[in-house]
């Protein structure tokens, strides 16, 4: 029989239909030029359909890593490794990383063997604007070539990963698999192309009749399954030799068939074929294979089913072929965003807040909070903690710092998308990854110091001590406060200290009035005269009492009352002073006065005997001492001898009878009863001066 190798001889399927051995080549021979080298890590290598056993070339493996990249990644930008020398790409090696929430493609991924076995993954634009851009990936490799090692050596970030070799240790050769004994169909993966099947027809040279095998292949195409046709590759028949015992010859492979031993009849587009293998010869054990390849009708998803079937020699043959993907993974990248203040000091005040003072805001965004600080003159150098976008930031500030002479104002957050909330707070929520830029305003001002003054009263002079204590005295105040002229009464009593009802700013000028008080009488009659109010600032007199007032203090005043006292001048009582009676009656009957010319001599009736009686005693009331006037003497004129008779002594009347010692009379306090007690005595003793001299003389007698 003879044999040629046809013109796609050299395109072998891949793993399931063997693939061609690539010239070795180390991986320091071909580094890839990778934007971040080292974003793979985690390497993990099993077998893919096998349960164990030790590895041999041929095999399938799964390779698994993880992958993440930078903060900051762009569409284009790419990660990847490099494969053991080992390793060979499954069918085209294509294969892409979705999104696992929105199945939007991360990075697009491809298994090459030249210059050197490598994956490449390339970034998309769902990178672009996110951050902790990363995940999982997985791709089907063949093992293409034996070791005795243990390990296979990947290259990543310039540096040696070796990953242990699934199995009982190494790489083996080809096993050298067993010829069927009947027809079958199989399908697997091609390297042709993402969309393309390869197909395949094994049967024995038993089954020939008169050295001819007739293969009829029909590629079903209905609503079952998906749909596809012949593509437009040629079909290949190639044989191998078996041994005895139903093996493979060791050291030979399949080989193709000399076109001039089958025919092919397929036309361009059709669902179906014939090949006549001819001359089969019968001699010796051989094993015959048709490979032909369809093309998927659009793009084929995961778990997509694709069925042919075909009769060998009037044997029934089918197969199908479910579309799996021979890589993937998972990608995620968060999309973050925060926002970055700066700091404004507006106000007249602003030259006045020293360089460097520190301003503290505090923020909230998704349950939590953080404070930030900066420094006016600093762009937006502070930015705050990342969050998702859609995230709302609320933002306060806090602990404005104490600066001498400023005082200030309302704050402001501005910037897109800021509002100011009922509570004074300002929220923002940033609707990119972009930072929102804002910009914390103060206004500084100038602090207004306000000030007061005191009033303190003092009532001084003699007659301090007669004004009584419950005395109010009332000082007014003026002053212009904004334009507007204010004025008011401030009440204060002796001793005590009064200020205006509020303080005004520095520097307003206060004008403080007080009308003299009104004289006034004490109930003794001495009169209180007040004098001029004197206004006094420390130890200084003021004329006119404008008065300014000082920041952040109280100017003392002192007001002063000086008084004088006049005393009251003597005045008669209202009712005349009593004249003595004419004639004293010391008896019942009044006792003559005695004439200015002597007194006559008794007449000549006799003097009546005194009575039984004894002469009646003076009341029990005490006689009144005499005044402290001296009493007066009694006249230059003789005084008349008493009759030989004698006379008895008057009986003092009762209201002759003076008052009580200390006891005042009805008159004002004035010393007039002293002197009226001392006239009426002189001429009670002038009257009835014999009749005194009788008084004594039987006293003494």
């Amino acid at each position: 029989m003879k044999t040629k190798k046809s013109r796609l001889g050299g395109l072998l399927l891949a793993m399931l239909l063997g693939a061609a051995s690539l010239v070795g080549i180390t991986p320091a021979q071909a580094a890839p030029d990778f934007t971040y080298p080292g974003a793979m890590s985690d390497v993990n290598v099993t077998f893919n359909g096998k349960d164990g056993g030790q590895a041999r070339v041929d095999d399938e493996v799964k390779v698994t890593a993880k992958w993440n990249v930078p903060n900051g990644a762009q569409a284009g930008e790419t990660f990847g490794m490099t494969l053991p020398k080992e390793f060979s790409n499954y069918g085209n090696g294509e294969f892409s990383v979705p999104d696992k929430e929105t199945g939007e493609t991360v990075a697009n991924c491809k298994v090459t063997n030249e210059p050197a076995p490598t994956v490449t993954c390339t970034l998309t634009d769902f990178v672009n604007g996110k951050e902790d851009v990363g995940g999982e990936l997985w791709f089907l490799a063949t093992l293409d070539e034996q070791s005795d090692n243990n390990t296979a050596d990947f290259i990543i970030d310039g540096k040696t990963v070796p990953v242990p070799i699934p199995g009982d240790g190494g790489i083996g050769p080809v096993g050298p698999g067993h010829a069927a004994d009947d027809p079958y169909k199989y399908s697997a993966r091609t390297k042709h192309g993402a969309d393309v099947i390869a197909w395949g027809i094994q049967f024995p040279n038993t089954v020939a009749e008169d050295g001819t095998v007739t293969v009829t292949d029909a590629i079903v195409d209905n609503t079952e399954f998906e749909r596809h046709k012949a593509n437009n590759f040629d079909i290949e028949v190639e044989y191998r030799n078996v041994a005895e015992d139903g093996t493979f010859v060791e050291g030979e492979d399949w080989a193709p068939v000399d076109p001039a031993d089958f025919e092919t009849n397929i036309a361009e587009g059709s669902t179906n074929f014939t090949v006549t293998v001819k001359n089969v010869p019968t001699d010796k054990r051989v094993q015959y294979r048709i490979l032909y390849w369809t093309k998927m009708d659009g793009k084929a998803f995961e778990g997509d089913v694709f069925k042919n079937t075909a009769k060998v020699n009037g044997k029934d043959a089918e197969a199908t072929f479910t579309y799996t993907a021979i890589g993937g993974g998972t990608g995620s990248g968060k999309e973050y965003t925060r926002f970055s203040i700066a700091k404004a000091v507006e106000g007249n005040g602003a030259d006045q807040v020293p360089a460097g003072t520190k301003y503290t805001v505090k923020y909230t965004a998704a349950g939590e909070e953080d404070t930030l600080e900066l420094e006016a003159g600093e762009e937006n150098r502070v930015n705050s903690k990342r969050y998702k976008i859609g995230t709302e930031f609320k933002i306060t500030e806090v602990n404005l710092p104490e600066v001498d002479g400023i005082e200030w104002g309302d704050y402001e957050i501005t910037g897109d998308g800021v509002t100011k909330n009922e509570d004074g707070s300002f929220s923002v929520t940033p609707a990119t990854n972009e930072p929102a830029k804002l910009t914390l305003v103060n206004k500084a001002e100038k602090k207004v110091q306000n000030g007061n003054l005191s009033v303190t009263k003092a009532v001084t002079g003699d007659g301090a001590d007669l004004v009584p204590a419950d005395t109010e005295y009332n000082v007014k105040y003026s002053y212009e406060l904004d334009g507007e002229e204010k004025s008011g009464t401030l009440t204060v009593k002796n001793g005590e200290t009064v200020s205006l009802p509020e303080d005004v700013p520095a520097g307003t000028k206060v004008r403080l009035t007080e009308e003299k008080p009104a004289d006034f009488e004490t109930e003794d009659g001495k009169k209180v005269i007040y004098g001029e109010p004197k206004f006094f600032i420390g130890d200084e007199l003021c004329d006119d009492i404008l008065v300014t007032v000082e920041g952040d203090k109280t100017k003392e005043i002192k007001l002063e009352n000086p008084t004088t006292v006049e005393e009251p001048e003597p005045e008669p009582s209202e009712e005349p002073t009593p004249e003595p009676s004419e004639e004293p009656e010391p008896s019942d009957e009044p006792t003559p006065e005695p004439s200015e010319e002597p007194t006559p001599e008794p007449s000549e009736e006799p003097t009546p005997e005194p009575s039984d009686e004894p002469t009646p005693e003076p009341s029990e009331e005490p006689t009144p001492e005499p005044s402290e006037e001296p009493t007066p003497e009694p006249s230059e004129e003789p005084t008349p001898e008493p009759s030989e008779s004698e006379t008895p002594a008057p009986e003092p009347t009762e209201t002759d009878t003076p008052e009580e010692p200390g006891k005042k009379p009805g008159l004002a306090s004035t010393g007039v009863e002293n002197v009226a007690v001392g006239l009426g005595v002189a001429l009670l003793l002038a009257a009835g001066g014999a009749t005194l001299l009788v008084v004594r003389k039987r006293k003494n007698g």
